[in-house]
């Protein structure tokens, strides 16, 4: 071993020790979260006329979707203010087929929308918070107000949930098969 390769080996081995001893000491839920939460997403305005707009993804592995800004899907095949870049849908890991050449294609499993997505609104946030894997969506238009607040867990792994809170005179929402 030449004189530069064990000056690199000590090297690296004095900053491994020293990580392990610092990070030696777990920290609390608290410091977690909030070290954690440096990654998560706020979104404080809806999309823009013409603005691409990419939805937040959430996902375990299995199950995953990505949710536009409205806190669902976007309506399948309709024309947007903005431009989504990516689809909003449900996929699972075991929901595919095995095409020409032995290629495996996931497909769509379910898509949730509003029948009609909001022309203006007056308040808007969306957050996806990384700490406990949820995407909070809040809207208030001249008509109703929504909150969505989504989830896929990551124990269960074919288990998805949304929390749809409405008041008002909101559009119905439409389940079905992409």
């Amino acid at each position: 071993m030449n004189k530069h390769h064990s000056s690199l080996l000590i090297a690296v081995a004095s900053v491994c020790l020293v990580s392990v001893s610092v990070t030696d000491a777990a920290p609390d839920a608290g410091e977690m979260a909030r070290i954690i939460g440096r990654g998560d997403i706020n979104r404080g305005a809806p999309p823009r006329v013409g603005e691409r707009w990419l939805p937040l993804y959430q996902g375990n592995g299995r199950l995953g979707c990505c949710f536009g800004p409205w806190g669902l899907h976007a309506v399948p095949g309709q024309a947007h203010d903005y431009v989504p870049i990516g689809v909003t849908q449900f996929t699972h890991l075991k929901h595919y087929v095995r095409a020409k050449f032995n290629a495996d294609y996931l497909l769509p499993l379910a898509s949730i929308h509003w029948e009609t997505e909001p022309a203006s609104v007056r308040q808007y946030q969306q957050h996806q918070v990384f700490y406990d894997g949820t995407v909070l969506t809040r809207f208030q238009t001249d008509q109703y107000g929504v909150e969505v607040l989504s989830w896929i867990d990551p124990v269960d792994r074919d288990v998805a949930g949304l929390r749809i809170d409405a008041r008002g005179d909101c559009p119905p929402i439409v389940v079905g098969v992409p």
